[in-house]
């Protein structure tokens, strides 16, 4: 037989005389193959273990509430200082105009010049320095605890932390000067002196706020853990498209 009349399924390089090949028989008719062929499934992202969620707590519950006492001794003696030579200010100005000022501003104008602001730049120079070395020591010891507790991403969940608490107060910082403004109404039938109103009140507002800044701190830095949590490697394995 010449080799123009041998069948033309039998020549193929390779492969044996009278079967087909290998990409005739991976290609059925429909065009989709039937080889086991190995794929990588896509990464997964487990909950957060025990250690993990505890680390997030600690780092949300010491950061955050150090966040806030660094950043009210940074921004207190700020505010204090630009209201007390805004109305000083103004104050001056209507003692040189030619209507003067009347009894009730008088008393305010000798109340600012006997307070003598001048006096306490210096210190409040100083308490706003001190506040701002203790939100650093704050995201710091955010950061240690997480890393202590093997959490992924140590800084990043610090910073998400931080600034999802910081959002969050926005709308419940008002629930701790509610709550000691009532309890401050509550003492104030009471037969004691002033002061220990005051003190009081003052302590029912730091109580409340520790406790409310340590839930949002919990809440928030557990939310950026759990949202930036490592995935899982990849496992490889067969089967049939």
């Amino acid at each position: 037989m010449s080799d123009q009349e041998q069948p033309q399924h039998a020549v193929y390089a390779g492969v044996p005389t009278g079967q087909v090949p290998y990409s005739q028989t991976a290609y059925g008719q429909a065009g989709h193959t039937t080889a086991q062929t190995p794929y990588a499934s896509a990464p997964k992202r487990p909950p957060l273990a025990p250690r993990h969620k505890r680390g997030a707590a600690w780092a949300g519950i010491v950061g955050f509430n150090l966040l806030t006492l660094g950043y009210s001794m940074f921004v207190i003696p700020i505010v204090v200082g630009f209201f007390g030579a805004f109305f000083g200010f103004v104050l001056r100005q209507l003692e040189r105009s030619s209507r003067g000022m009347d009894s009730e501003l008088r008393s305010i104008n000798n109340f600012f010049t006997a307070l003598d602001l001048g006096a306490w730049l210096i210190p409040g120079i100083i308490a706003s320095v001190i506040g701002l070395v203790i939100m650093a020591v704050a995201l710091l010891l955010s950061s240690v605890i997480l890393k202590a507790h093997s959490v992924h991403r140590a800084w990043a969940v610090t910073w998400a932390g931080a600034g999802v608490a910081v959002v969050a107060s926005w709308f419940v910082s008002w629930l701790p000067s509610l709550l000691a403004q009532l309890g401050f109404g509550v003492f104030g039938a009471a037969d004691v002196g002033v002061w220990t109103k005051v003190a009081i009140a003052v302590g029912i507002y730091t109580l409340l706020g520790i406790i409310v800044n340590s839930v949002m701190g919990w809440l928030a830095w557990w939310w950026m853990a759990h949202a930036l949590r490592a995935r899982t490697p990849s496992v490889v394995t067969t089967g049939q498209e």
